[in-house]
């Protein structure tokens, strides 16, 4: 998970795959 901090760009992209794969309906 550490490199998704090292790569703000990466994060951009994975995070909108991680409210799904999480719920969208959690937040």
């Amino acid at each position: 998970m550490t490199f998704l901090f090292s790569s703000p760009f990466l994060f951009f992209l994975l995070y909108p795959l991680f409210l799904q794969s999480c719920g969208f309906t959690f937040l």
